[in-house]
């Protein structure tokens, strides 16, 4: 599958025309349309900005690799771009849930954190829940261990 390709296939996956795509990453529709006829080949900055919206790998859209989406990398709290949600969140404006893009201000960012905040806290009140109960079946000799 060439560059051209991949382009328009995911271009088309998210609903969007060509000159919808070219505005959103700030190109010339032309231009755009020049890349997914293989006409003409991407600057490493519009690759890059290419493979961001697409939430995909600029390996992916040169064919170095088969899978769109990249692998996630080991959470690692050191690196914001490795795991962490606050600031993947807080440093995009442009989102995607399901192939759906929604373009956030400052405020619905502001709002989703505190959305994602209250499900985190609530996960990990569940998970301390768990334990307990699991920790109080082990030391219970009327309840084996799960």
């Amino acid at each position: 599958m060439t560059f051209g390709t991949r382009l328009k296939r995911l271009r088309q996956q998210m609903g969007l025309s060509q000159q919808e795509l070219a505005n959103r990453i700030g190109l010339n529709r032309s231009t755009y349309a020049r890349y997914e006829t293989d006409d003409n080949q991407a600057d490493y900055q519009t690759l890059q900005k290419l493979a961001d919206f697409f939430g995909t790998s600029v390996d992916y859209l040169l064919g170095r690799t088969a899978a769109a989406k990249p692998a996630e990398p080991a959470a690692n709290a050191a690196d914001p771009a490795s795991g962490d949600l606050k600031a993947f969140i807080s440093e995009r404006r442009i989102l995607y849930f399901g192939g759906e893009q929604l373009e956030l201000s400052e405020e619905e960012q502001a709002e989703l954190l505190r959305h994602m905040r209250l499900a985190w806290m609530i996960i990990k009140e569940k998970r301390q829940e768990q334990a307990a109960k699991q920790a109080k079946r082990g030391k219970n000799p009327h309840h084996p261990p799960s």
